[in-house]
């Protein structure tokens, strides 16, 4: 019975929910006429908020019922199924620019950033909450807690996380079309979760308590959102403000130009989880079923 839930569920965000939320999507109308659209560059900016809220409403629908039965991972796929399909409907990164060559656009595009990241972050607590409320806590990621992710370790484990992820995304996103920016974005929270993670186990060192919180997410998703905001700002630098419209045109544009908001969404819910779950295999992390005060006594019984 459970088998089939879930994946009447997965069906129902790949082929109803998804498609629900791409056509919010395509309901967004470029000022130039042209494939340029995204969030915030519309005819009507406002309605592209109310479409990433409605969004995120469609993405949270079946993955909270996910989470609640199954956990946490299976319910970050389900999300993610449906954040793709908005995320494939988007303009064009390089169009864009092509179309509104100035700093200004890379400022909108920050912004949306911030945007979206508020709502990812949001996604995310709910479902993290629904499952712990479940007892569908995975022993293998530490549920969210404030005081855990403004430690110093947990900032400098999102500062690592976010240079990961824009530098794995800039070498991937050769190109701006939209499937090879969705993946490029995915390999950038493969990054995030590898690097958010060893970074915070390096500094958590052999301290027990210091290795649990290491093994919390969050500092990897923070990384993400840093630079689904910080990335536009990229191009004032490189190639400069003054010289956007040429790289667009002769196709130089840095990658993180290439990569949108969404696409970042999309790569933090299936990316962070595998990069994470990555070097906790490598380092011995827990299995489920273990606690952390079973871990704790087997080191003491094998002194």
């Amino acid at each position: 019975m459970q088998i089939a839930l879930r994946w009447t569920l997965t069906l129902a965000a790949l082929l109803m929910l998804g498609p629900a939320a791409g056509g919010l999507v395509s309901l967004l109308n470029s000022p130039e006429g042209l494939d340029t659209v995204t969030l915030l560059h519309n005819t009507a900016p406002l309605m592209g908020v109310l479409v990433l809220l409605a969004i995120g409403v469609l993405a949270v629908a079946p993955a909270g019922v996910v989470a609640v039965v199954f956990g946490i991972r299976p319910a970050l796929t389900t999300a993610g199924l449906v954040l793709a399909w908005a995320a494939w409907m988007m303009g064009r990164g390089d169009w864009l620019i092509r179309a509104q060559p100035t700093g200004g656009t890379l400022t909108m595009l920050a912004v949306e950033g911030a945007l979206v990241g508020v709502v990812l972050l949001g996604l995310l607590l709910v479902l993290d909450r629904l499952a712990k409320r479940a007892g569908r806590t995975d022993p293998a990621l530490k549920p969210f807690v404030f005081r855990d992710v403004a430690r110093p370790p947990a900032m400098l484990a999102a500062g690592a996380a976010a240079v990961a992820a824009g530098l794995a995304a800039w070498l991937v996103a050769q190109h701006a079309m939209r499937g090879q920016a969705i993946f490029a974005a995915f390999c950038g929270g493969i990054a995030a979760g590898v690097a958010g993670r060893l970074v915070a186990s390096t500094l958590a060192g052999n301290n027990t308590d210091a290795q649990d919180h290491a093994a919390s997410p969050w500092p990897d998703y923070l990384g993400v959102v840093l630079i689904m905001i910080l990335g536009p700002l990229v191009g004032l630098v490189m190639p400069g403000a003054a010289n956007l419209g040429v790289a667009a045109f002769d196709g130089t544009l840095p990658g993180l130009l290439h990569v949108l908001p969404l696409d970042w969404a999309v790569g933090a819910v299936f990316g962070v989880p595998l990069g994470h779950a990555w070097v906790g295999s490598a380092a011995g992390a827990p299995q489920p079923g273990t606690s952390a005060g079973q871990r704790r006594g087997g080191r003491a019984s094998n002194a």
